[in-house]
């Protein structure tokens, strides 16, 4: 006796569950890139360079401001630059995964063109900015839009994760007052207690140049200091004591 259709189809159940259980699921999205020219991915970037990835990382908590997404670290060794500033190792962060448009495909020790934008305080680079292997055809249709490019920017530290250091030129940062003469006039700006039971101080330079006497009051300091409060009606010891708060 052949079974009536209404029992082939509960037959077929169970093998259809099955099915469903085996083949894998597909992704709820995937990342769609537009295609573009070399010259509108270097116009859409606040910087181009070229360097070697030497490592990639994944910092815990980093996530891509765009997407909220867990993200990517990629640390460059920079030896050119087409456009920006950037320090000679440089971080660039990136989407964790290709489906949230994360770059892919990346070789430590293998050389890539990176374009980047500036994302609060630090670069970022997507699947769909025009990153790529440092291929003949790439660099040279980047330099012929953007030029030879310039050596990367000296830097005193390397970039943390997602961010990237501003060179400042030489001389831009005024040194402490009195850098260099083993502690600070900051210091001796203010005379020591008279009822102190201890009329000295370690040198900064360490203890092995021993106690040596507080100075008397920076005369220079103090009437620079007097100035500026006729100026601003207050007092020279205030302004003092809000330049050195520490003291």
């Amino acid at each position: 006796m052949r079974p009536s259709g209404v029992k082939r189809a509960l037959l077929l159940v169970p093998v259809v569950f099955a099915a469903l259980v085996v083949l894998p699921s597909s992704p709820a999205w995937a990342c769609s890139c537009a295609s573009a020219t070399t010259a509108e991915y270097a116009d859409r970037s606040d910087v181009v360079l070229r360097g070697a990835l030497e490592k990639v990382d994944r910092p815990a908590g980093l996530q891509d401001p765009s997407t909220g997404s867990p993200a990517r670290s990629y640390r460059f060794a920079v030896t050119g630059v087409y456009r920006g500033s950037a320090a000679p190792t440089t971080w660039v962060s990136s989407s964790g995964d290709g489906g949230s448009c994360g770059l892919e495909g990346m070789e430590p020790g293998r050389e890539y063109v990176v374009f980047a934008q500036e994302r609060g305080d630090g670069l970022w680079a997507s699947l769909c900015g025009g990153t790529g292997p440092a291929e003949p055809l790439l660099v040279a249709q980047v330099e012929a839009v953007a030029g030879a490019g310039h050596a990367p920017a000296p830097a005193a530290t390397v970039a943390p994760h997602g961010a990237t250091p501003v060179a400042r030129p030489a001389g831009s940062v005024a040194p402490p007052i009195g850098a260099g003469d083993g502690w600070s006039r900051c210091s001796a700006a203010r005379p020591w207690p008279s009822r102190s039971p201890r009329p000295w101080s370690w040198s900064s330079a360490g203890a092995a140049a021993g106690p040596r006497r507080r100075h008397a009051p920076d005369l220079g300091v103090l009437s620079a200091l007097s100035g500026q409060a006729r100026r601003t009606g207050d007092s020279a010891v205030s302004m003092e004591r809000r330049r050195c708060p520490a003291l």
